[in-house]
């Protein structure tokens, strides 16, 4: 066991008692029902009185990452894996999805969770299921009492738990190892991660079964139950009766109190070197982090009073991180991301604020002053009215409107975390902060404020001087910066409007014409310059976007207008030209000007066979969003500087920004010769490798040259209109800032088309293997079967034949990791419509181990056999039916996002426009015949791409 975790243990010994219970008076709580089991498992039942459709059913263990000793790391972890293998009373696994379905779920209903502080288990039940209830209950007994952590199933799930780390980590597992080692040097409780690879791959299972034995105790756990309860004594009668005969344990357990170790603590200095992956161009880069500890906070947390100061340290984080972030924007100075955090919200660690920065060494001095002189700033002039506003809505914007999401998260919070509990949002705490004024909050910025870091940290490349600094320079650095004179914080100015009065005035409304609309329900128009407008007023169902507005616009010519050569040119014309300014407003004071607005997002784009703009924010300001769209059609003119300084600052992001699964994507899509960047929510970017090399080849004349040919010329755009607007309110703003975008003539081939590829131009079987210059512990695995489909009447069946095909396929895929014991995590199957390339297209996509690869394919190989010859479980068709229906459901397809890509879909690709209900009454049609069909028309050689991607050549 290391030192700094015998340490923890003798402080959290030597100091902690039980926590102080929380002063909330849970008897005069409305449907509550709680109560305590003589073996010490407590369990909260809360009925909710407004409508769910399910019941949570959770389990909390107050168990984690900061249980573990040195020789169990992640184990917390990885006991929680366990727990979704076969139990004492359930054979198959929960996941068994056929159970599941009996009881009216599917595998989205279950779910499990560990983080430092504790582990959770998640049941989602029908309401009044009551059978899916006891299943629930028995789940929970199992994960108390009798996980089988047999030498078996622990081998089985030690690559899963590796898969789900690489994933998301791989490309820079250097510097993410050296945060976890920082993180083990800087706080209680923590490990090393050097080892953590080969640890998982051969720790003994008896450290598992220790670990599980010591801290999976009836003590440490909490049964709740939140939803629409009928019968809540019955519910409660249930529990004790499943729970009751949980032994009481013989001694107490061990307090791992992390906020008292480290408030026993004399002040951190630890420096980490980051052994690999760096550019040698940063290798002087040093990243900085400090901590101001707020050791009075986490000791009342359980009173009014406490849970204010802890909401207003929150409020002043958000808005320090927000002046960073503006610093950042602003200063060169900086090389990576600088801001400030909580760290008991954001990382369940010993409550303090956090300070980090990246920065060249050679330039400390400057860098120390900046971030110190906000933080003096803040300390002595306090916040602006703005600011606080700014936060206070989101802050409330965050918290539950649904009664069901409101409790879950407060009876933890109550339970777990020791936070009051507040019955009724509306009052006490919401009312508080609502009336949370500046002067109030600038008292918190002092006492928050007032001390200097206590801890720091260093993560340093290899090879630089910054790992040789000592303890005593750098607090006398500190100090110094401390001494600097304070200035006047000088708040961001915000552009109140992008057209002045004057422009306004010389902005008429031009005329259009009513034309009749291709879509039932929206009204269409061309105006006097060209272009075409479509307008759909509609509730979308509720959700975050139910009251926003999205403006999409698009041409159907893009980078295929030009040379092959001028690819990357076009692509990247959108981020260059837009990079300073437009017109003569910074990239800055738009995104402050869209931040103040509520307007979410804007961007451009350009791809091989379209161009397009778009917009989404707040319906209140929808002159403000049309105004947006407008300025992408504004003339712009070559700045050699400005070329310069984009192309530099974007290839030290995109350098930054390395993805495997990115690269893996590229390779496939040049496998089958596709043109098109496929879209994500309707953007089409390029990423990876791929996106760094064509920075590289991007000619800024040829870029502008593009952009002002395809953003110059209206009569070739279509815009959809979209959300509860009132269609006559928006028309004159579209009449007067898209109905002046001037019409210019252009010289450009007429390079438009919707039909641009053959659907499938060559011959399978084709296999390539691609390798990656980073390293890799994992392969990567795409078999893809490829069709075109001339019949356009009829595309819309196959694409939701092909759907269901592949949420039955998905199914029968999963016994790779349940029945046959793969150690994979992310794995899964694809069937879409590809409208750029006009084909379907079905595919396996496996992320595994380099040796088990060829025994997985082997596997696939069986499934398609089963497929093709109707060996088809009937339970997993229905199932597979079930979930693609729900996904069509009319409440589903109303939701903005997705009526949005329907109408698009429709109006950019020519297709026929269905009644909605028309898909769900297909999908309910489809037989398992269909499914056969599907299974021996896809799986042929001649439509078969393998892709392969690997670290190093092997195999």
């Amino acid at each position: 066991m290391n030192f700094n975790h015998i340490l923890g243990l003798f402080l959290c010994t030597l100091f902690a008692g039980l926590p102080v219970q929380s002063q909330t008076d849970l008897d005069h709580i409305p449907g509550l029902r709680y109560g305590k089991l003589p073996n010490g498992l407590r369990y909260f039942i809360k009925d909710i009185d407004e409508p769910t459709a399910q019941t949570t059913m959770r389990l909390y263990l107050n168990v984690g990452a900061h249980h573990q000793d040195s020789s169990q790391l992640e184990l917390a972890h990885f006991t929680e894996h366990m727990a979704f293998k076969p139990t004492k009373h359930i054979p198959k696994s929960i996941k068994d999805e056929a159970q599941l379905q009996r009881l009216g779920m599917n595998i989205r209903d279950i779910s499990g969770t560990t983080s430092n502080q504790y582990t959770r288990y998640d049941f989602n039940i029908p309401t009044h299921n009551m059978q899916a209830f006891e299943m629930g209950l028995r789940w929970f007994r199992d994960i108390a009492t009798n996980l089988q952590l047999t030498d078996r199933y622990i081998n089985q799930e030690r690559g899963s738990v590796l898969q789900e780390y690489l994933m998301g980590n791989q490309e820079n597992w250097a510097y993410f190892k050296a945060q976890k080692n920082l993180e083990a040097k800087m706080f209680p409780f923590r490990s090393s991660f050097d080892d953590f690879l080969t640890h998982i791959k051969h720790f003994s299972p008896q450290d598992l079964k220790r670990f599980y034995k010591k801290w999976y105790r009836p003590d440490l756990m909490n049964v709740m139950i939140v939803g629409n309860i009928e019968a809540p004594a019955e519910i409660e009668k249930r529990i004790k009766a499943v729970f009751r005969g949980l032994p009481k344990p013989n001694t107490s357990y061990p307090v791992v109190d992390i906020h008292q170790a480290h408030q026993s603590c004399a002040p951190e200095f630890k420096v980490q070197q980051w052994d690999n992956g760096f550019k040698t161009t940063k290798k002087e880069d040093a990243s900085f982090f400090w901590y101001i500890r707020q050791p009075q906070l986490v000791n009342r947390l359980h009173t009014k009073e406490g849970f204010q100061d802890y909401v207003a340290f929150q409020l002043i984080s958000q808005i320090l991180s927000k002046r960073y972030l503006e610093m950042e924007m602003e200063s060169p100075l900086f090389s990576a991301h600088i801001g400030a955090k909580d760290t008991y919200t954001y990382g369940g660690n010993p409550f303090s604020l956090e300070l980090s920065f990246t920065a060249p060494i050679a330039q400390r001095e400057q860098a120390f002053g900046l971030m110190v002189q906000k933080i003096l700033q803040l300390k002595r002039d306090g916040v602006y009215q703005n600011e606080l506003e700014k936060v206070k809505k989101i802050y409330l914007s965050e918290i539950p409107i649904a009664k069901q999401v409101y409790w879950n998260g407060e009876l933890f919070n109550y339970a777990l975390k020791n936070e009051m509990l507040f019955p009724y949002r509306k009052e006490g705490l919401l009312t508080w902060i609502q009336e949370l004024s500046v002067e109030e909050l600038n008292v918190y910025c002092t006492e928050f404020l007032s001390s200097l870091p206590q801890d720091i940290g260093i993560i340093a490349p290899k090879g630089s001087k910054a790992l040789q600094y000592s303890e005593e320079e750098v607090r006398q650095w500190i100090v110094e910066a401390y001494k600097q004179p304070v200035e006047a914080y000088q708040a961001p100015k915000i552009i109140e409007e992008l057209y002045t009065k004057k422009e306004k005035e010389h902005l008429k409304e031009v005329t259009y014409t009513k034309v009749k609309p291709t879509i039932p329900d929206t009204e269409e128009f061309i105006l006097a310059n060209g272009l075409r407008i479509i307008m759909k007023a509609f509730q979308p169902s509720a959700g975050v976007e139910a009251n926003s507005l999205t403006i999409q616009g698009w041409t159907t010519k893009g980078a295929s207008c030009f040379p092959d050569q001028d690819y990357y040119s076009a692509l990247n014309a959108p981020s260059l030209v837009h990079y300073k300014a437009i017109k003569g407003f910074s990239k800055r004071e738009l995104d402050r000007f869209k931040e103040n607005n509520g307007i979410l997002n804007s961007n451009a784009y350009i791809d091989y066979y379209e161009s397009s703009v778009q917009v989404k924010g707040d319906l209140s300001s929808a002159e403000e969003l049309v105004q947006i769209i407008s300025l992408y059609f504004q003339p712009v003119h070559i700045e050699n500087a400005t070329v310069e300084a984009w192309k530099e600052e974007t290839l030290a992001a995109r350098s930054e920004e390395k993805s495997l699964q990115a690269d893996f994507q590229n390779a496939i899509r040049h496998s089958v010769e596709d043109r098109a960047i496929p879209p994500l929510f309707n953007f089409r970017s390029l990423k990876g490798k791929e996106a760094l090399e064509g920075i590289l080849k991007t000619n800024a004349q040829k870029s502008y040259q593009i952009y002002n040919q395809l953003f110059s010329s209206p009569q070739d755009w279509t815009f959809l209109i979209t959300g509860n607007m009132a269609i006559q309110e928006i028309i004159p703003l579209v009449q007067t800032y898209l109905g002046n975008i001037p019409q210019k003539e252009t010289k450009q081939s007429d390079c438009s088309s919707i039909h641009h590829s053959p659907g499938f131009s060559f011959q399978g079987p084709k296999k390539q293997t691609v390798y990656s210059a980073t390293p890799m512990e994992n392969v990567m695995y795409q078999a893809s079967y490829y069709r075109g489909h001339s019949n356009t009447k009829n595309r819309w069946k196959e694409t939701l034949n092909l759907e269901v095909f592949s949420e039955l396929t998905e199914i029968m895929l999963k016994r790779l990791r349940h029945e046959k014991g793969f150690s994979i995590y992310n794995y899964g199957t694809y069937g879409h419509y590809n409208f750029d390339e006009q084909r379907h297209q079905f595919s396996f996509l496996i992320t595994c181990q380099p040796d088990e690869l060829i025994p997985i394919q082997k596997e696939i190989g069986l499934i398609i056999k089963e497929l093709k010859q109707g060996k088809i479980t009937r339970e997993y068709f229905l199932r597979a039916k079930e979930k693609i229906s729900m996904k069509y459901a009319s409440d589903n397809l109303r939701k903005h996002r997705t009526m949005q890509q329907l109408l698009f879909e429709h109006l950019r690709y020519e297709q026929d426009w269905k009644n909605l209900n028309l898909y769900q009454n297909f999908i309910n049609t489809l037989t398992v015949e269909d499914m056969i069909s599907m299974a021996n028309t896809y799986f042929q050689d001649n439509n078969k791409v393998e892709v392969i991607m690997r670290g190093e050549e092997r195999l």
